[in-house]
This record gives C-alpha cells, structure tokens and sequence, in this order.
C-alpha cells in the first residue's frame, strides 16, 4: 500500500524528465534506479532538500506519512529496496550534514565529517536534451497569458506589469538559473513573510485565507485566495473573532506537472531578460 501510493506522489512531483524521471531511470536530476539508498538518507533528502541544487525540501509539502510512502517506493526501486518499514527513521531534528553531499551522488554511501553540500552533475540519458534553450518570448506569454486563469500575473509583477497580490518577480533576474527554477517547483520554501498565508476567522463562524494586504483602524484588507484570480476584501475589525498565520503559501506547487521543462526554461529565460530584444540566454545546462 505504501508503495503504491508513494509511486503516485513520485510521479506528480519526481518523475518528470527534468527530475528524477519515470521510475527513477534518471532526467536532469540524478539516476535513483537500483541505488541501494538508505531509508534515512532518502527521508533526510526527501526532508530537507539539498542546499546548492535543484533539489527542494519537501517536509512543508509533504506530510510525515506521505514522505514515508515515497521512501517505500523509492527503496523498491533497488534491488534490496525491500525493508521492512521498522527501518523507517523518525525525522532528524536538524537537517543532515556529512552524509547529505555524499549521499546524494553515490546513492547513500558512508557518511563523512564534513558539512559541505556538493553537487554531484547527474548522468545523462542519451535520449535527453542537453542543448535545449529556454525563450524568453514564449516565457512571457506563459506569465502573462489571459486565456488562462491563474497564470503568475494573476499574483505577481515582473518589470512593474501584473497583479500586486504577492512578491514582485523582477528581482529574480539577479538570481541563477538554477535557484530560480527551485523558487518556481518549490514556492512554499519562500522565506518572505510580508506574502505568508493569513486566516482570518469571523464572529459568524466564516473563514478567509489569503495574503495581507494592508489594515486600518476599523478595517482588514485581505487578498482571499482560495480561488484565482483573487478577490480583494475588507474585513471590520469589530466582526474578526480570531486570526493566525498559516504555513505554506498560496502560490500553486503544481508547476512541475503543470508545465513542460522547455516551458519552465522560457519562464526562467523571460525572468532573466530585463529587455525582450535582448533576450537572456538560459540552457538546460544552466539548471542542472
């Protein structure tokens, strides 16, 4: 049972090309096939991400059981993937330091001393794109496309055009590529608590979650995103029976499902462009 529903979470957020690929056999990210991984390694992984690397933590996206589930199905990847789950580690209370770089490109091998996270370059599959190149042209129909609801501009800005729900997307220009497509398949690790998620509960019993946009005396202004576009209201004070700020973000964290890896190279492309005639070069190598 766990096995199988860990092959359903893998698949909507690890099997894609750019990642891990179908079945672990391997895409951008590192081949997971036949590894012998640990099980604490892989739930550490798994946890807490891997500092310098596209790979994103997922414990606020996950929860424990769920994070359990793709650890089984991982393990039966490899030929001696069969543990029993008594081989399941609680999480740790603080993220992995020696193993983590290791681990993560010798397939869970003897952990070391040392807490520096490296970056091991994945094997690459003869069959995989390695000269594909993002368009920023094409990014900035993704981002602005209205025939869509709920694309970016629904929430974000970028070069002082779109919504002013959440953070303005410019400034990932300065970022490279690679950490910007982190920030796009892992929103929920955003540190910016300006955008955090805020539930306001009414004396009647109703309920809003959304972003903060601004107060007053009598009033709260909030951003209700439980649909998209979102609907901007004013709540009085005097009817607010409680609030309290909720983890996670509103911002979807479905874009590795939602668009195509060609397609997250042409947002990441329009992100580093500041003048569409002279478009930014992003290639697959860049993010990788």
């Amino acid at each position: 049972m766990n096995i199988e529903k860990g092959r359903v979470l893998y698949a909507g957020s690890c099997g894609n090309s750019y990642c891990h690929g179908s079945e672990g056999k391997g895409g951008g990210g590192p081949k997971l096939l036949n590894k012998g991984f640990r099980a604490t390694y892989l739930r550490r992984v798994i946890s807490e991400g891997v500092n310098g690397s596209a790979m994103p933590a997922f414990k606020t996206r996950f929860s424990a059981e769920e994070i359990t589930q793709l650890v089984a199905y991982l393990l039966s990847l490899s030929a001696d993937g069969d543990q029993p789950l008594a081989a399941f580690a609680p999480p740790p209370a603080a993220p992995p330091q020696g193993d983590f770089a290791a681990a993560h490109g010798n397939g869970g091998a003897a952990a070391t001393n040392s807490p520096t996270f490296v970056l091991s370059t994945p094997a690459t599959p003869s069959n995989f794109t390695v000269d594909l190149r993002g368009d920023a042209a094409n990014g900035r129909e993704l981002f602005f496309e209205s025939a869509v609801v709920g694309t970016c501009r629904s929430c974000h800005t970028v070069n002082g055009v779109g919504g002013k729900v959440a953070s303005d997307l410019t400034k990932l220009r300065a970022l490279p590529p690679r950490d910007i497509l982190q920030s796009l398949l892992a929103p929920q690790n955003s540190k910016e608590d300006k955008y955090g998620l805020l539930s306001v509960t009414m004396k009647d019993g109703t309920t809003y979650t959304g972003v903060k946009r601004d107060e007053g005396e009598q009033d709260l202004r909030l951003f209700d995103t439980s649909s998209l576009p979102p609907i901007s209201r004013t709540l009085l004070k005097s009817e607010i029976a409680k609030t309290e700020k909720k983890s996670g973000t509103a911002c979807p964290g479905n874009y590795a499902e939602k668009y195509s890896l060609k397609q997250l190279l042409d947002l990441i492309a329009f992100f580093k462009t500041e003048d569409l005639r002279k478009p930014a070069a992003v290639s697959l190598r860049e993010i990788f």
